[in-house]
């Protein structure tokens, strides 16, 4: 589960974001626990910074939604970590 604070105004949001990680993991495992892992030490970070609680829950959302990205990516787009894509793989990304 997502760990936010939001008010009632951006508990849709939540629920989406949530819905989201739930298809994510459906597609790749490991890709179920990396958005919200990644939103948690970003949380970790911005309260070392001294950040708001606002541009925490922020910077929470943009952690996880920074992975949907790959839902319908091409595997070999992101799973093979080349210099340069092919034409192929290239234009599908």
């Amino acid at each position: 589960m997502v760990d936010v604070s939001l008010n009632s105004g951006r508990a849709f949001y939540a629920g989406l974001l949530e819905a989201l990680i739930q298809v994510m993991g459906t597609a790749k495992d490991y890709l179920f626990d990396h958005g919200p892992s990644v939103g948690h030490l970003s949380r970790q970070i911005a309260t070392e910074l001294g950040l708001t609680e606002r541009s925490k829950a922020e910077l929470m959302f943009a952690a996880v939604l920074g992975d949907v990205g790959m839902i319908g990516l091409a595997e070999d787009a992101w799973e093979n970590p080349v210099a340069e894509l092919d034409p192929e793989t290239r234009a599908r990304v």
